[in-house]
């Protein structure tokens, strides 16, 4: 019998994609509405500092307001985004599976496991954010500025390839987050290639879309951060399936058993007398 789970070439992967999203369209836009209306608590909470670009001069505006704006932006940022791929992760196991896919329960599954997705998250962006504040640092005189982009470019494209299954890793085989970005770099090894093309063509089908909706209005925005991500969510957990049914024989059974040993722990039976099993090694023949 074939292996739903893969392997895949990239056309094949793209259908499945479509295919998951189409059969699950109203729960997966679900999930991503929720996560929507949670990107706007930061704002709610903290404000948003008026900016005028015509008069915005930061030598002389109070940064305190915008510093701790950006701050609480960033770390929503990776809250709401490890919260979203951890759900989208349980809904799509879940329909291969064979169980119903359930938003209420996608989303009480991974509260369990956000402390190793956030902390995932975090040790996944500290050096991306550290190479991007090393480029908007660099002074552009002599081309500086351009040299330390071509350079440190490529690094963080290597990281971000490398580790793009660390929310795969931390939601389906409970690795704490350190073990996700080591996890995340096993797998992608000897297909680091193989995965950036396919990040690239999603990319290239979805960036376009996006780009329409949000130069509508305010309503195209808000449908682009709704119907998108579930696509490109739903094609990164087919390809971490994918790299597993190649490298380790991966199987739907093996995906069950992973889904449902960090889902909730077994319940212990309850003994006719009220008790719970007794004391392990306990003779239950003598009286």
């Amino acid at each position: 019998m074939d292996n739903v789970l893969g392997p895949r070439t990239v056309g094949p992967l793209l259908t499945e994609t479509f295919r998951v999203y189409g059969r699950h369209f109203l729960k997966f836009v679900a999930i991503a509405a929720v996560v929507e209306a949670v990107c706007y608590i930061p704002e709610i909470v903290f404000g948003t500092p008026g900016y005028d670009p015509e008069t915005f001069d930061p030598e002389t505006v109070d940064m305190v307001p915008w510093d701790i704006s950006f701050a609480a932006s960033m770390l929503g940022f990776t809250v709401i985004n490890s919260l979203m791929d951890g759900v989208f992760i349980h809904a799509v196991s879940e329909h291969y599976t064979g169980g119903d896919v359930s938003v209420e329960r996608a989303y009480h599954f991974v509260l369990k496991r956000m402390k190793a997705l956030v902390g995932a998250a975090i040790l996944f962006w500290l050096p991306i954010a550290a190479i991007g504040v090393s480029v908007l640092g660099a002074p552009n005189s002599a081309g500086r500025g351009s040299f330390t982009l071509l350079i440190v470019f490529p690094i963080a494209m290597y990281l971000m390839v490398r580790w793009a299954f660390i929310y795969q890793a931390a939601t389906l085989e409970g690795c704490e987050p350190m073990d996700a970005l080591r996890r995340s770099g096993k797998l992608v090894d000897g297909d680091w290639w193989r995965v950036l093309g396919v990040m690239v063509v999603m990319f290239a089908i979805t960036y376009p879309v996006s780009y329409a909706l949000t130069k509508i209005s305010a309503v195209g925005t808000v449908l682009a951060g709704v119907i998108l991500p579930p696509i490109f969510a739903i094609m990164m957990i087919l390809l971490y399936y994918d790299l597993r049914v190649r490298k380790e024989g991966y199987t739907v059974e093996k995906l069950s058993e992973e889904l449902r040993a960090h889902t909730t722990l077994p319940e212990t039976p309850a003994t006719p007398d009220g008790g719970f099993g007794g004391v392990p090694g306990e003779d239950k023949g003598s009286e």
